[in-house]
């Protein structure tokens, strides 16, 4: 009966983290924005995509951002802070950065929750 169970419960773990990556995959951004590095450090972060609000820039605001080889860096406002900031500095032509957990995005002064993950290449130093 023991072996039942743990069966039972490692199938519904299994399920559930299957699901949970599917939700992960709908929540991303459906374009990869392609940013510099004077926009991405700019005082106010801006996006645009063919794909999304009708060609609209939008902003987002609290957000954790991932650069590659260094932990996730919270960001409490809608720029980078300090430390992402320095390292957002470093960054070379074909550098990939993630933005994802983004609690609001901005669009026409109106915020919505319409996906949480953005990926960013960064086409100039």
């Amino acid at each position: 009966m023991r072996i039942l169970s743990f069966l039972l419960f490692i199938s519904s773990f299994t399920l559930a983290q299957s699901q949970n990556s599917t939700n992960l995959l709908t929540e991303k951004a459906p374009c990869t924005f392609e940013m510099t590095v004077e926009q991405l450090t700019a005082k106010e972060l801006n996006f645009k995509c063919e794909e999304l609000f009708d060609n609209k820039s939008f902003g987002i605001e609290k957000f954790r951002i991932k650069f590659r080889g260094s932990a996730s860096i919270p960001v409490k406002g809608n720029t980078l802070n300090a430390k992402s900031h320095m390292i957002a500095k470093k960054l070379k032509v074909g550098d990939y950065v993630t933005i994802f957990h983004v609690e609001n995005l901005i669009v026409n002064g109106t915020k919505s929750q319409e996906f949480s993950t953005l990926n960013i290449k960064i086409i100039e130093p």
